[in-house]
């Protein structure tokens, strides 16, 4: 295994090795912690290794580990994160997924968990900046508290619906002559992508608004213009694909009426300053929210 850690103050490579040690249940002489230019001073036959690197701005230390894993099973690195915080009693950052490239977690000592936005600078020397974070971290209080919806976006719900219907969709394409398909994969392709965004919104309200608990009444309004556009899509396919998309969009329709409660617009048209009139003339799932609302939850 191999985690990547980011720390906030000083290094102390003793206290360091007593942290690593602890957690994975080694003695301190089975880990080595060491600069990552001396290659040459390596123990390389450590059961655990932890190779350090300065950074600057408003990280510290870059923390490489790489070795045997627990016996108890597989380390999560938000799970060694928070004990390292612990351990060397100071907030440890270490990344939250792949994109955006700026999304990590923060653990502080006192036990807190928060999302934290961070930036590399492209200017040498000019390391890393702490942007936001997603709630108050105790030895950090300087640190801007800021809520952080892109990894929202980044996160990906199951679609099966929308996967089904593109191939219920290919497999009538094939059975077309080559010749006179060039005119309907495009408008396919746009009905496919705006069911997987409807279905996603379905998938998210059932699954509880993963990653964090929230969403964000932009990224809502966009979900619901997303079901506008298949309502006019519906009518540009010809009779077998619009009875197609018919019968999946009815699916996730089902889906969503059955995760939300009809309120006239109210929630909506106050969260977006919309006339109540004016959401009265869309069509029917604008005027449906989840209870609780997604948008007034606070960020973890």
């Amino acid at each position: 295994m191999m985690y990547n850690f980011f720390l906030t103050d000083v290094l102390e490579p003793a206290r360091l090795a007593a942290t690593l040690a602890r957690y994975f249940d080694v003695s301190p002489a089975e880990v080595e912690v060491s600069d990552a230019d001396a290659d040459e001073e390596r123990n390389w036959d450590a059961a655990l290794s932890c190779t350090y690197e300065q950074v600057h701005g408003d990280l510290t230390w870059a923390l490489e580990v790489t070795g045997a894993d627990r016996e108890s099973g597989s380390v999560s690195e938000t799970g060694l994160a928070a004990a390292l915080a612990v351990g060397l009693g100071q907030s440890v950052l270490c990344p939250a997924q792949p994109f955006p490239p700026s999304a990590y977690w923060i653990a502080a000592p006192d036990g807190v968990r928060a999302r934290a936005r961070v930036y590399e600078s492209d200017e040498e020397d000019a390391g890393y900046t702490i942007d936001a974070v997603s709630r108050e971290v105790s030895d950090l209080p300087r640190l801007r508290v800021a809520a952080q919806p892109e990894v929202i976006r980044e996160h990906r719900m199951p679609t099966p619906v929308a996967a089904e219907l593109g191939e219920r969709l290919s497999a009538r394409r094939e059975a077309v002559p080559a010749d006179s398909r060039a005119s309907v994969p495009d408008s396919e392709w746009y009905v496919r992508t705006r069911l997987g965004a409807w279905e996603a919104l379905a998938a998210r309200m059932k699954a509880n608004w993963p990653p964090d608990g929230w969403y964000p009444v932009d990224y809502y309004r966009e979900d619901l213009e997303a079901r506008d556009e298949l309502e006019s899509a519906i009518r540009s396919l010809d009779g077998e694909a619009a009875e197609l998309l018919g019968e999946a969009l009815g699916k996730v329709d089902g889906v969503f009426r059955d995760s939300t409660v009809e309120d006239g617009g109210a929630a909506l048209g106050a969260a977006l300053s919309l006339a109540r009139l004016d959401l009265a003339l869309r069509g029917w799932w604008w005027r449906c929210v989840p209870d609780p609302l997604p948008w007034q939850r606070d960020e973890p």
